[in-house]
């Protein structure tokens, strides 16, 4: 009888071990499955702005603004011309408020977020002016009058210079790219390196690569458990000859 009963206990003790077990498994696939759809939602409303993106020769739609720490620069943010109505000057400067800004909360690293300044009718400044972009999306961010969306509540975040940093990045790459757009004297036209050859005598289509990266958790300090999500989207707009070296 003894012997029956030990053995019953350690029946019971198993199977107790097996379904909490289940349950922890169950439990981390669940959560790594809502990490998924998290990060497919946030580069896929990226990739809408950037691909229906406002451009011309001097604002290639999409740029990417460096946050720095110490000696370092962190490439966080993206600015997209991405104005709700006509834009009021196509082809010269976009207005603060025709921007879009993503980047981290300044006070979370772990929020993800959607900025926009409807009301400013400030003009931007050159897409190479990194000290520039650095106030405005900071003034962006911190403006009580910006309208804010957060896009994902889970993004990972690494301690570097004794702060906590997300772990977040974006680069853009545009062919042809400033320099050689300019360089009208030792570059001819048709040398230009036109993505798949796709230009005329008149026009050439521009292309804008913009890449990101985020690494989401759903414990955002965790350094084993998390996700990477890439993201990938393309503008492609017309550049006139007859504005080349104007």
């Amino acid at each position: 009888l003894l012997v029956a009963i030990s053995l019953m206990l350690l029946i019971v003790t198993a199977l107790a071990a097996l379904q909490s077990s289940s349950v922890t498994v169950y439990g981390q696939a669940s959560a790594r499955h809502a990490l998924i759809e998290d990060g497919q939602r946030l580069v896929e409303r990226i990739r809408r702005f950037v691909e229906h993106a406002q451009a011309n020769e001097n604002y290639p739609g999409a740029w990417v603004v460096s946050e720095s720490v110490a000696s370092d620069l962190f490439p966080v943010a993206l600015v997209v011309w991405a104005p709700e109505t006509d834009a009021a000057d196509p082809a010269g400067t976009p207005l603060l408020r025709e921007l879009v800004v993503f980047a981290p909360d300044p006070d979370n690293p772990t929020l993800f977020c959607e900025y926009r300044l409807p009301d400013s009718s400030a003009s931007a400044p050159a897409t190479n002016n990194q000290t520039a972009w650095r106030a405005v999306v900071n003034a962006i961010r911190n403006s009580p009058n910006a309208e804010k969306i957060v896009l994902s509540r889970h993004v990972r975040w690494v301690t570097v210079g004794g702060s906590q940093r997300p772990a977040v990045r974006f680069s853009v790459r545009v062919t042809p790219n400033d320099d050689e757009w300019d360089d009208d004297v030792n570059i001819a036209w048709d040398e230009l390196p036109w993505p798949q050859g796709n230009f005329t005598p008149e026009v050439g289509m521009r292309r804008v690569w913009v890449k990101s990266e985020f690494q989401l958790a759903t414990d955002a300090g965790s350094r084993i458990e998390h996700l990477t999500v890439f993201g990938s989207a393309t503008l492609y707009y017309p550049l006139a000859a007859s504005d080349r070296g104007d």
